[in-house]
């Protein structure tokens, strides 16, 4: 959860003017996962710019984690409340699902009755990685 919280700091500047609520529910225990501190930090502020750029005057972002036994992979899920066009939204998305699919993880991202969705699944591992 360390680098969902640093590309929080580092994109608060966007956001700091504006009536954003940033909700976080995170599952306490997380597996390492198949990406550098520094991918993860690209992908998850690349997302977190997405959203905050278009809440220009209020919104919610929600940040949810969570360990798929299943699949042996994480899953963060970013929502946000912004009522712009989602569908190019998405599309400037373009460069974390590329970042993604090379960690052999998948991305996902749809309209909401209000704003926009995006849910990330990387495949994890118990070592040589970074902890989310």
């Amino acid at each position: 959860h360390e680098v969902i919280e640093e590309a929080l700091k580092l994109t608060w500047p966007l956001a700091r003017y504006a009536d954003i609520t940033i909700n976080k529910v995170f599952e306490e225990s997380m597996p390492l996962i198949k990406a550098s501190r520094e991918e993860l930090l690209e992908i998850f502020a690349f997302i977190i710019i997405n959203s905050f750029s278009v809440m220009v005057k209020e919104g919610t972002l929600t940040i949810k984690t969570g360990y798929l036994k299943g699949e042996d992979a994480i899953k963060i899920i970013i929502s946000d409340t912004a009522k712009t066009d989602v569908e190019k939204r998405i599309m400037d998305l373009t460069p974390v699902r590329k970042l993604i699919s090379g960690r052999n993880g998948s991305f996902d991202a749809k309209r909401e009755a209000e704003g926009a969705t995006c849910t990330v699944r990387i495949p994890s591992i118990w070592q040589n990685s970074s902890a989310l």
